[in-house]
């Protein structure tokens, strides 16, 4: 690969790693569970979850380790996202890359390292998953596909956080739509659980809809069938009408008229 192109694909993973928008966010309690798990499995010391911007390596979730981030000219893992089966260095001190390296030489005082890239679904290495150790040690296949199944957990856990993003964005969007409308509107996710509503829903129908509230139409007194029922609280109060409108395969919203 020539300069340019190495400079374009370098790039290319740079603008697809902003895509996530996870530099410099606070601690979430997945990725740390994901680092701690493989501590655990693996035995080692220190995990870390790091993403390689252009001029550092900064950690996600950290394990044993203090620093949040480091100089990319350091950092092992700009050698881990170079090859999709990554990187393992048994003895830092014996191996000519890294035996100089002042996370070698100096404080943490790395040893051994095992390490595979995360990857985004169309191929580019966006960061990394690793183990340390801070004494030789070896590390075998099976480490390393333990490795690559936790790789697949983080990049499952930045694409979930992007739709559950996503998913605010719509809902806020709505919700400024509903808070408008003159019809009572209260949005209902597949579990029956309110998700969002207006103040007419309440001013129509008489009762609180707080976000979390489970809901069905069985709630209500009916009657008649079908879009001519008329429902009611269960005290005879507040009657009205009840359309529901389909949003999406999870969501749907109640749509109260006041009669």
């Amino acid at each position: 690969m020539t300069a340019p192109d190495h400079q374009l694909l370098e790039e290319k993973r740079l603008e697809r790693l902003y895509s996530y928008g996870i530099l410099d966010t606070e601690d979430e309690a997945a990725f740390h569970h994901i680092a701690d798990d493989l501590s655990l499995i693996l035995q080692v010391p220190t995990v870390l979850i790091s993403f390689l911007d252009r001029e550092r390596q900064w950690f996600k979730a950290c394990i044993q380790f203090d620093a949040r981030e480091t100089p990319r000219q350091v950092a092992f893992c700009s050698y881990t996202i170079l090859s999709e089966d990554g990187l393992v260095v048994e003895d830092a001190l014996q191996d000519p890359l890294f035996q100089d390296n002042p996370l070698v030489t100096g404080e943490p005082h790395i040893r051994a390292y095992i390490g595979v890239p995360v990857t985004s679904r169309d191929g580019y290495r966006i960061g990394t998953i690793c183990c340390i150790d801070y004494q030789p040690r070896a590390f075998s296949a099976r480490d390393r596909d333990i490795l690559k199944r936790f790789a697949r957990r983080v990049m499952n856990e930045l694409e979930q956080r992007l739709l559950k993003q996503e998913y605010q964005r719509v809902m806020r969007q709505l919700q400024t739509v509903m808070d408008s409308a003159e019809q009572g509107m209260v949005v209902i996710n597949q579990h029956n659980l309110v998700v969002g509503a207006n103040q007419a829903a309440e001013n129509i129908t008489g009762m609180g809809w707080e976000t979390g509230m489970y809901f069905e139409k069985t709630h209500l007194l009916s009657v008649g069938d079908g879009k001519d029922a008329i429902y009611t609280r269960w005290d005879g109060l507040y009657h009205f009408t009840v359309e529901e409108r389909r949003l999406d395969d999870q969501l749907r919203v109640l749509v109260f008229e006041r009669l």
